[in-house]
């Protein structure tokens, strides 16, 4: 998503600069998953946890999609797709949805 409105704006200095992230499955992450007491998480089964309540709390496949970061299929979905605003008030279905139990805590190391 970042990459295609920055090629709408590209007179206008972005306000951090984007660089792709090499790894996420770091050090920090494996000693956070340890001390939490996950150790047979992966990095990758959050994105499957919050697709799968996006998909609980009704959310449409589409806005999954792009919430995912899944390229969306078809011209019609290409017009038609949502604003920021729309992305965030149904990634904060989530949440509603659910009692209010800790899933995942900041570790301090």
């Amino acid at each position: 998503m970042y990459r295609r409105e920055r090629v709408k704006n590209l007179d206008i200095e972005p306000a951090m600069k984007y660089r792709r992230v090499g790894t996420i499955n770091n050090t920090a992450f494996q000693t956070a998953r340890t001390e939490a007491g996950l150790p047979q998480v992966r990095v990758h089964d959050f994105r499957h946890t919050f697709a799968q309540r996006l998909r609980d709390a009704g959310v449409p496949e589409e806005d999954r999609a792009l919430l995912l970061g899944h390229a969306v299929a078809g011209m019609a979905q290409h017009y038609a797709t949502s604003t920021v605003e729309r992305l965030i008030e149904v990634a904060n279905k989530v949440s509603e949805t659910r009692d209010r139990t800790t899933i995942l805590r900041v570790v301090n190391g």
